[in-house]
């Protein structure tokens, strides 16, 4: 509750692009990234099912701390089962810092989540360049005509499955075009969203009251 006599201002949600470090080139192995709590809403258990229908060399890189004992078991069951060609590594919790050079070294994130009010994990992929694969229960929408990834009804498997396999078939120059519209994606929001500059006021009042 403010003190009486204050005034209150709100700025959107400001999140800022990402400047990885370079990316490093695709090889025959599609380089996916999943990017969350391990909690039941995240689906990843989902992701570990749609991969295990993949027919392409896979890696998959986990990042999140494991808050749901069930929800982990459950998916480390599910990555020991996985196909010879498809290969996991757990990271845990990890800093924002081993998060981006993780970014740099993906091809695709990997999100069947839930909902999110916003999607911060996958504001920070787009903006490194990296196409992201989710559900339709985001405000992340129309990304394939966008060529920034797929946004997918839960109810259909195997569209999360197909996507996967096209991707993982695209020659370099498409991932390439694929990465850029990733990119364009988190810029027009950060330009269209106005929250910059709704910060940037916010703190300039800020200075201007206490001067």
């Amino acid at each position: 509750q403010a003190p009486e006599g204050a005034s209150l201002a709100i700025a959107p949600n400001l999140r800022l692009m990402l400047q990885p470090p370079p990316f490093q080139p695709a090889g025959e192995t599609l380089r996916v990234i999943f990017v969350g709590r391990i909690v039941p809403i995240k689906g990843l258990d989902f992701a570990l099912r749609a991969l295990a229908r993949l027919s392409r060399p896979a890696t998959f890189e986990i990042f999140g701390p494991e808050e749901d004992a069930a929800t982990s078991a459950q998916c480390h069951a599910l990555a020991a089962s996985l196909p010879p060609h498809v290969s996991v590594q757990w990271r845990g919790a990890a800093s924002n810092e081993a998060i981006v050079e993780a970014m740099a070294r993906s091809d695709l994130f990997l999100l069947p989540t839930g909902g999110e009010n916003f999607g911060h994990a996958i504001f920070e992929a787009l903006s490194c360049g990296v196409p992201v694969l989710i559900s339709d229960q985001t405000p992340w929408r129309g990304l394939e005509a966008r060529k920034a990834g797929w946004d997918l009804p839960l109810s259909s498997p195997d569209g999360f499955v197909a996507a996967l396999e096209r991707y993982a078939a695209m020659p370099p120059a498409e991932r390439a075009a694929w990465r850029d519209g990733a990119r364009a994606c988190a810029r027009a929001y950060s330009d269209e969203s106005g929250a910059a500059e709704a910060s940037a006021a916010l703190i300039r009042r800020a200075i201007g009251r206490n001067a």
